[in-house]
């Protein structure tokens, strides 16, 4: 209740429906941490959050985040692939390229890369060598 004083001092209205609870432990089994409560109403506990467009799990494994990402990188490799068949130029494909599908995999990628597992890496490499292929660009290594 120190926060919600602090926000009352302020002139902050806290709307305790749109709160949320993340709790990050790595403990096996769940979780035994008490309900929070901000101005005697419980707040939801979530499993995962999404904040500024990367989705943070309660175990920092980024796996819903990696997965969200292929998936829409997926689905913007076929507009690649069309443009493709359609003869569109090297460099257009590959503006279209940095636009649409490597901007989806760098942005925020220094909070969450490093978590990823070789496993979890794998779909976003192929995604990489896939655009690379259909670019005709050569791959960094």
């Amino acid at each position: 209740d120190i926060f919600a004083e602090w926000c009352r001092w302020n002139c902050l209205d806290l709307n305790t429906s749109k709160i949320k609870e993340l709790v990050v432990d790595f403990l096996k089994g769940p979780s035994i941490t008490p309900t929070l409560l901000v101005n005697n109403q419980p707040i939801e506990r979530v499993e995962s959050y999404r904040h500024l467009g990367t989705i943070i799990d309660h175990k920092l494994t980024f796996q819903l985040n990696s997965e969200t990402i292929f998936s829409k990188c997926q689905q913007r490799l076929f507009f690649l692939r069309k443009l493709r068949r359609l003869q569109v130029h090297q460099s257009v494909l590959t503006a279209l390229y940095k636009c649409i599908i490597e901007s989806v995999i760098t942005f925020n990628m220094s909070a969450w890369f490093g978590s990823l597992s070789n496993i979890q890496r794998n779909p976003l490499n192929t995604i990489v060598s896939m655009s690379s292929k259909i670019t005709g660009l050569e791959q960094d290594h």
